[in-house]
Parts: structure tokens; C-alpha cells; sequence
């Protein structure tokens, strides 16, 4: 796998967990991240469904932290499967 590819991942796998976190700042600029232009060039160049992403973070964002903490490990793993 490029370096590159592995860096966008560990990107996106960053900015699952700040939706997470416990600072609403990082949450906020998490949700940012994942609605701004930048997230769906890099949906593009990944093979990823841009909309489904935006539906999901919108769906985890409505959990409580405990189980949006659980739900982004998952998230996050299914990231790793998916790219290897």
C-alpha cells in the first residue's frame, strides 16, 4: 500500500475518533472535516461513497459518547479491513 494512502487512512480513522471525543471542539471539527470538500476528494481518490459517510457520521453523532466511542473502534476497524 503508498505511504500516502496509509497517511489519508490514518486521516480518516483520526477523525472518526475525534467525533468521540470527549471536547465538543474536536467533535465540531470532526463533523467539519468530514462534510468539507477536502474529505470528498479524498472519497474519491479512496473508492468511497462520500454520502454514506456524511449519513453515517450524522447517525453516530446521534449515540451517546459511550457508545459512539465503541462505535467508532468499530468504524475504525472496518476502515483498516476495508483498506488493507
Amino acid at each position: 500500500m503508498k505511504i500516502t494512502k496509509v497517511i489519508y487512512i490514518k486521516v480518516i480513522e483520526q477523525a472518526v475518533r475525534d467525533l468521540a471525543s470527549k471536547s465538543p471542539k474536536k467533535q465540531d471539527r470532526a463533523k467539519t472535516y468530514f462534510k468539507s470538500e477536502d474529505f470528498k476528494k479524498l472519497s474519491i481518490k479512496l473508492g468511497v461513497d462520500f454520502d454514506s459517510v456524511e449519513e453515517a457520521v450524522n447517525l453516530l453523532m446521534d449515540y451517546p459518547l459511550i457508545t459512539r466511542k465503541k462505535m467508532a473502534n468499530e468504524i475504525n476497524k472496518l476502515i483498516r479491513e476495508q483498506f488493507q
